[in-house]
């Protein structure tokens, strides 16, 4: 499997230029199997007034890179603000190479200031993408050695 991991900063609080980069990059990755942006990398890593960043998986952000994703031809992770039931969750949306949404992972375990942004998601997501199955986690979830071993186990 081919990854190409985008180590990005994003510009903070500016999802157009964020979404621009991201498409820049799925594009130049047709010779990937996966994609994999950093996370909260459409809004930048923000931690006040996220509602106003934040979106919905059937918004025209997400639909871009679900085209950008079928265009490439490669399998997308990225992570944005997604609208929830009762606030906005750090999110990791999955993106299959047809384009379409096979997964989404909502950060089960927040730090420090991010448990006053975002609620906490309630299940780990596996995810086929790329001919693989996939565990995802969020940076804080590695220091869990549950999550891992849950993940690994499905």
């Amino acid at each position: 499997m081919h990854v190409t991991l985008a180590q990005l900063a994003p510009l903070p609080r500016d999802m157009r230029a964020n979404l621009a980069r991201a498409r820049e990059v799925i594009a130049a990755s047709t010779a990937s199997d996966l994609v994999v942006l950093p996370e909260l990398f459409l809004p930048g890593y923000e931690l006040e007034d996220v509602e106003q960043l934040a979106v919905g998986l059937d918004g025209a952000e997400v639909a871009e890179l679900r085209e950008a994703a079928r265009d490439a031809g490669t399998a997308v992770v990225v992570g944005l603000a997604e609208r929830v039931d009762g606030g906005v969750a750090n999110s990791a949306v999955c993106i299959d190479a047809a384009g379409e949404v096979a997964g989404v992972y909502r950060k089960t375990h927040p730090f420090g200031e991010e448990r006053s942004a975002y609620l906490a998601g309630e299940e780990l997501v596996t995810v086929e993408l790329g001919g693989r199955v996939l565990g995802l986690m969020i940076c804080f979830d590695m220091e869990f050695p549950e999550v891992a071993r849950a993940l690994a186990e499905r």
